[in-house]
């Protein structure tokens, strides 16, 4: 099989989802719009090629129309509508089968694998919803991860680290925070360079009290000794009183007054003893100076404070060193999410869009530098169609399928048909017909589309001969005359 753009050249399918059948031939037109009113099978026709290619990713929870057994969807691609190159089959029942074959009939080996290569990246891809979504944040997100899907920008990796990284810093930013609100509640002020030593100071104090006790000691004995003095004084005069009496009865008392003379001479050898001693105790005394316990006692009273505003100063300290070190780690963390960001720039801006002017921020998409979502719904469409080609292969089966067929006025579908020969590609778009079958203004809504559904079949053609089931019982039977032929797709009437 030659390596180029594969054309639908047909399409046929019975029994998927509400459609009886369906045959079509888009011969050489780029725009097929299918219209008709509200479940009448038109988003079928649509569903129909994409379950062909992208298998049971594609099919809902009933894909056969309801009374029916099994379902098929034939496509026939190629340049030659006479000798298609690939013919794909899948048949729907309980089990879903598939078959590609060339056009000498021989069958692919892992024919899903084989379209996989062939057909989009994105299933259910819808331009249309794609143009829509631009309407809120989320939805630009979204845009955005499907864009990065198509052009196979896979930022997982950086994104995991950075959010990583992200969550690293956060948890350094609230211990920052806590460490800044800890320094503002201790306040800045003044203190000793080192703790005050109370015990140091105690002991000081001990020597003191010791020496002074030793002072008070000389002057108790100083008192003493005045208090032997006074007593010998108080002695000497009652004896000199007795000596007194006794020298008025002399005669009688020589014995008493010779022991009173010896008396007052030991009293007064005594009394010359003390005053020998109170003289050099008086002198010890004076020379003695008390020191002042004031200022130790003041540095007690002091200490706590200062004690306080030492413990203030290293707390504080502390904090600032606790500031710095967590900002230090959100400073790391800030620069290398820079770095992963610039990174991943870099990565989207190498990556070939494909499309002029497109381009990405962070969580949206642009358009010539501002967000898409702000261009215009004529150029958000355009864009949103031109992204359904980038998503196909640039080589092989290029088609784009958009369900909200109804957002395009007949400006946009006119640029439609520039875009598909620009794209060479094929555009199927469904679009809701208002009129009711039997309304006025139902048959001049049908002449704007290529083909129109009606109950479930192609209006005009409502049982086509289909080339599968032809191919199936050709052995068996000829077709029957009369049998309608698939509907060789004309151009809608434009403009209306």
């Amino acid at each position: 099989m030659s390596k180029t753009n594969l054309r639908l050249l047909h399409l046929e399918a019975e029994n998927v989802k509400i459609l009886k059948a369906m045959a079509l031939e888009p011969n050489e037109n780029k725009v097929i719009v299918i219209g008709g009113n509200n479940a009448t099978g038109k988003s079928t026709a649509i569903d129909t090629l994409e379950m062909l290619l992208a298998g049971k990713s594609s099919f809902d929870e009933t894909p056969i129309r309801k009374g029916e057994e099994k379902a098929y969807i034939m496509g026939e691609f190629g340049t030659d509508p006479d000798a298609p190159e690939l013919t794909v089959t899948r048949r729907i029942a309980k089990t879903d089968s598939l078959t590609v074959e060339n056009k000498d009939g021989a069958k692919f080996g892992s024919p899903q694998a084989m379209l996989d290569g062939l057909y989009g990246k994105i299933t259910g891809f819808d331009p249309g919803r794609f143009a829509t979504l631009g309407k809120t944040a989320a939805g630009r997100r979204e845009q955005r991860e499907v864009l990065m899907e198509v052009l196979d920008l896979d930022t997982s990796g950086i994104d995991e680290q950075r959010a990583t990284l992200y969550a690293q810093r956060t948890e350094q930013n609230v211990l920052l925070k806590n460490a800044q609100m800890a320094l503002q509640n201790i306040p800045e002020r003044e203190a000793p360079t080192e703790r005050v030593d109370v015990a140091e100071i105690l002991k000081q104090m001990d020597v003191i009290r010791a020496g002074n006790a030793s002072n008070d000691q000389a002057r108790a004995h100083l008192r003493n000794m005045e208090a032997g003095l006074s007593a010998a004084e108080t002695e000497a005069a009652t004896v000199n009183s007795q000596i007194a009496e006794i020298d008025r009865r002399i005669e009688f008392l020589q014995k008493e007054r010779a022991g009173a003379a010896e008396s007052l001479t030991e009293a007064n050898r005594k009394a010359e003893e003390f005053l020998d001693s109170i003289a050099e105790a008086r002198s010890v005394c004076e020379s003695l100076t008390d020191e002042d316990l004031t200022p130790l006692k003041d540095q007690i009273e002091q200490a706590d404070e200062l004690n306080r505003a030492f413990d203030a100063v290293a707390i504080r300290t502390q904090a600032q060193e606790d500031v710095a070190s967590y900002q230090k780690q959100v400073d790391h963390y800030t620069l290398r999410i820079e770095e992963i960001d610039q990174k991943k720039e870099e990565v989207i801006a190498s990556a070939d869009f494909g499309i002029e002017g497109l381009g990405f921020t962070e969580d949206d998409v642009t358009l010539n530098g501002v967000s898409l979502s702000q261009a215009s719904s004529a150029e958000q469409l355009r864009v949103a169609v031109r992204v359904a080609f980038r998503a196909c292969p640039v080589e092989g089966i290029r088609v784009a399928l958009i369900r909200e067929g109804s957002l395009f006025d007949q400006a946009s579908l006119d640029d439609l048909y520039a875009i598909a020969e620009e794209q060479d590609g094929l555009i199927l778009l469904e679009r809701v017909i208002v009129p009711k079958k039997g309304e006025p203004g139902y048959d001049e809504a049908c002449a704007a589309c290529t083909v129109v559904f009606e109950d479930g079949s192609m209006r005009g053609n409502p049982e086509p001969e289909l080339k599968a089931k032809k191919k199936s019982t050709r052995k068996k039977t000829t077709a029957k005359n009369g049998t309608r032929q698939a509907v060789t797709l004309d151009a809608p009437e434009r403009g209306k």
